[in-house]
């Protein structure tokens, strides 16, 4: 399509809320961190592993380890704070960037594949951080 000549509806959507095609044989879990593959754009539930990256916290759990990739779609939220384990949380970990460490768990060192999920807004206790994922997901 060429330049925009003449006013266009780009049919505006809210995006804080969005559905994404699961990948084949997989679960994720309501609150889980989710992440994309890069090679199929399907998601699947968060790990630290080479080719994937950050979209969101996922809405709603979604079983397809039965079904083909896409048979299912699971709604990821897109910003938020949302609230996670982390090993030896501290009040000084506030404002700093968290890496992806599974669907449940992040962490302030840089990680095998170094998935940056967040930033630390909070510290509830000594095993938790809260974190705000705005601006991190794809």
């Amino acid at each position: 399509m060429a330049a925009l000549s003449f006013p266009y509806d780009a049919r505006r959507k809210d995006g804080a809320l969005l559905a994404s095609a699961v990948g084949a044989g997989a679960r994720v879990f309501k609150g889980g961190l989710v992440t994309v593959a890069t090679a199929t754009g399907l998601v699947q539930a968060g790990a630290d592993a080479a080719g994937l990256v950050f979209v969101g916290v996922a809405y709603e759990s979604v079983d397809n380890t039965g079904g083909a990739a896409g048979a299912k779609a699971v709604r990821v939220h897109k910003n938020g704070v949302f609230t996670y384990a982390k090993a030896g949380a501290a009040q000084a970990d506030v404002g700093k960037t968290v890496f992806l460490v599974d669907d449940a768990t992040v962490s302030i060192a840089a990680t095998a594949n170094s998935i940056a999920c967040g930033t630390i807004v909070g510290v509830p206790d000594g095993a938790h951080v809260q974190v705000r994922i705005d601006g991190r997901v794809s």
